[in-house]
């Protein structure tokens, strides 16, 4: 099998109770969608009988957008939508790159972006963002 990949951006960070609500891909730096594993196991349980317990193991997944953005400050900026919709349930749509044409999109919970930053002529403030993801979010081709 021949080696795939793909180059990230051109493409599109959306936000908002409609994700065309804010285009906010102009502020990203970095940005990716991850999962981590949690596996919680039970040891098998002998009992009086002479028999046991079975022993059980689930798995479940905890989603979250994390990057990197350069800060908005202005009035209708990524900033401000961080902390006027702080705790608050917001669809996204997330393209790394137009030319592949995949997206993923899902809900999730900002928190208030990073204000202010280092003092330098020549670095731009930037913020790290965590955004837990509710559920999982779906992975599938652009729909214009």
């Amino acid at each position: 099998m021949a080696v795939k990949s793909y180059k990230m951006g051109p493409g599109t960070l959306e936000l908002g109770a409609d994700p065309a609500d804010l285009d906010v891909s102009a502020q990203v730096r970095s940005l990716t969608v991850k999962a981590a594993e949690k596996v919680e196991r039970t040891e098998a349980i002998p009992v009086l009988s002479g028999d046991e317990l079975a022993a059980e193991e689930s798995t479940t997944y905890e989603w979250t957008a994390t990057g990197t953005v350069i800060q908005d400050i202005t009035a209708d900026g990524l900033t401000d939508w961080s902390w006027e919709n702080k705790g608050l349930p917001m669809a996204f749509r997330f393209i790394p790159s137009t030319a592949a044409g995949r997206e993923c999109t899902g809900v999730l919970f900002p928190v208030p972006i990073d204000f202010g930053g280092d003092v330098d002529k020549t670095k731009r403030p930037e913020a790290a963002i965590t955004w837990r993801i509710q559920g999982e979010p779906v992975l599938g081709t652009v729909v214009p």
